[in-house]
């Protein structure tokens, strides 16, 4: 007796070790799979998702230039600006003149609600009429309050232009009284030369582009905020994640403050190419190019522009979007949970080999018991058959426990790590509660395959218990449920108690916004009885129909409905073992049907 005993255990140790060796292995290059399968996806999306993020700063940068110059254009060629007077001729007729070319900028100023200024300056960079925006209103600056623009870079350049030539200045900050305007305004400078009816270059038209609404637009648009960057051409920030280390070319005190000054290498690489993505040991930085003047001449004559960009053509914008490395894939946190998880994995899978091991030993054992003692087979078979029922319910034992101490760290740790941790802490609690459920369902399910009480059954009191059962769920659901006459078959009552609670139930679960109702009837065809349960429901895709009765299939996440997938598949294994057939017809949105056949058979 002790020498066999000692070929049972070590039979079950060697038998667990090959069984949970296996699984454990093959679960571990699972999750190692799964886990670089994962980062690449990661990367993949981020790379794309960063492309599309410099694209759309690309469109979102220029969004309005091409308006903007058109407005410019039709500014500078109003007939009231080119009947301008000689700047000798009387008082009278200038102020006259300067009163009605401000009303005319006034209106045209508030009908285009986008800039700041709008200004002539004559030729010698004098502001002769400027109206202003102050607080969102527009105003007509007095004329003792103009000033003389003659010596900045944007007059200049723009004066210098031909007919229908348009100068764009960099974006800078607004300087008054040549101070930096407080708080800071940034400000693009849309600019062309004014010509009288006789073509005589009388001075520049201007308006002045608030800058801050494109800055505006560049962030709120940004998949990637805290990355997105618009640097000019020499690499100073225009917006950057961090203000402090913006428009650094304006201030004596933030001359170092470029692009190129923190990542040198890779601004050499951006400044080299158009457009590109590329990895660093500092991260993936993704960039494009945008020209501020090809933008903004889009909607004007392209033959008058063509082959010469004048001033500020070769002035660009490089737009760079920057992720650091660890927001490009999985952290130490993701991997800790995912070595977490595959141990309470591991531990799931030795109760889980060591009960296949028994059960293997068991099993052998049995049959050679069954091979020496013919007499005692009935014993054997009986003894497995207790024993793998024990030991399916005892597997629950194991899964509690699990359950209970990762909802016990639940209610202890949550909130303690970062939000991806308690995300994975929920699938863990939630995993457990669905395997008792899925448990619970295959118990079932095995049950459903014997006909151990074949008698003569009134079907209309097996489903009046089924409907009894279900009265909390009825009532919840404000669901009618009715019924036919039912006859009386040759079956097993609880398989069939069983049939008629989960499509009823089934019924009520998959409703639509109207309440549940629900119809069981019966018809005798042939040697056959047809059953039918009819709803109100969501209905059913006709691509669908078949797969509905397969073990763990379902048609709706885990969200949005309760369930293993199992319950239909328990309809369709009891109707089999009766010898009949189940099927469905359903539409989408139009309810569905239930069919299934018994037949009409005496004990």
């Amino acid at each position: 007796m002790e020498n066999t005993a000692q070929l049972k255990t070590s039979e079950i140790i060697k038998r667990f070790l090959v069984i949970f060796i296996s699984l454990a292995a093959v679960t571990g290059v699972v999750a190692v799979y799964i886990y670089y399968k994962d980062i690449r996806n990661e990367n993949a999306l981020s790379e794309a998702q960063e492309r599309n993020n410099v694209d759309s700063k690309a469109r979102t940068a220029t969004e309005n230039f091409d308006f903007i110059s058109s407005d410019l254009m039709y500014f500078s060629k109003m007939n009231e600006l080119r009947e301008m007077p000689e700047w000798d001729m009387p008082e009278s007729l200038i102020t006259n003149w300067r009163r009605v070319i401000s009303r005319e900028l006034l209106l045209y100023s508030i009908s285009k609600e986008l800039y700041d200024q709008v200004r002539f300056l004559d030729e010698n960079g004098k502001e002769i009429v400027r109206v202003q925006n102050k607080n969102g209103k527009f105003h007509i600056v007095p004329e003792n309050q103009l000033q003389n623009k003659g010596d900045r870079y944007y007059f200049k350049e723009s004066f210098l232009l031909k007919k229908e030539e348009i100068y764009i200045s960099p974006m800078d900050l607004n300087i008054e009284g040549d101070k930096i305007e407080e708080p800071i305004k940034p400000m693009i400078r849309f600019a062309t030369p004014v010509f009288d009816k006789q073509g005589r270059k009388r001075g520049v038209a201007v308006v002045n582009y608030l800058g801050e609404r494109l800055l505006e637009r560049f962030k709120n648009s940004a998949l990637n905020p805290s990355g997105a960057m618009l640097l000019n051409s020499e690499g100073f920030w225009l917006y950057s994640p961090k203000p402090k280390d913006e428009w650094g070319f304006m201030y004596s005190d933030r001359k170092d403050r470029t692009f190129g000054h923190d990542f040198p290498d890779e601004w050499r690489r951006i400044t080299s190419a158009e457009s590109g993505q590329f990895y660093t040991r500092n991260g993936l930085f993704t960039f494009t190019t945008v020209y501020p003047l090809a933008a903004a001449v889009k909607s004007i004559n392209k033959t008058a522009l063509a082959g010469r960009l004048p001033g500020s053509g070769n002035y660009y914008w490089k737009i760079v979007s920057y992720s650091q490395p660890g927001a490009m894939n999985k952290n130490s946190i993701y991997s800790s949970t995912i070595f977490k998880l595959y141990v309470v994995l591991v531990l799931f899978l030795a109760v889980i080999s060591l009960y296949i091991s028994i059960l293997n030993v068991k099993k052998r054992q049995a049959e050679e018991a069954l091979i020496k003692k013919a007499a005692e087979l009935e014993r054997s078979n009986a003894d497995l058959e207790r024993f793998a029922y024990v030991a399916s319910h005892d597997l629950q034992e194991p899964l509690r426990t699990v359950a209970s101490f990762t909802q016990l760290f639940s209610r202890r740790y949550r909130g303690k790590f970062d939000s991806e941790a308690d995300e994975y802490i929920n699938y863990v609690v939630d995993g457990s509660k669905r395997m008792q459920v899925l448990i619970n369902d295959l118990l079932t399910y095995s049950r459903a395959g014997k006909k151990k009480d074949l008698k003569l059954v009134d079907l209309t009191d097996v489903f009046n218990k089924a409907v009894s059962n279900l009265n909390v769920i009825i009532a919840d659901a404000g669901a009618t449920v009715t019924r036919g006459d039912l006859p009386s078959v040759v079956a097993d009552p609880t398989q069939m108690y069983q049939l008629f609670q989960n499509l009823t139930g089934n019924a009520i679960k998959y409703r639509g916004t109207d309440p549940p109702v629900v119809r069981v009837s019966a018809e005798k065809r042939n040697s056959e009885w047809l059953f039918s349960v009819a709803d109100n429901g969501i209905g059913i895709d006709p691509r669908y129909f078949d797969r509905i009765f397969v073990l763990f299939q379902r048609l709706h996440g885990k969200g949005e409905y309760m369930g293993t997938g199992i319950g239909l598949a328990i309809c369709k294994k009891i109707v089999d073992n009766h010898g009949g057939r189940i099927w469905v017809e359903s539409q989408p949105g139009k309810g569905s049907t239930f069919y299934f056949t018994i037949p009409d058979k005496t004990v």
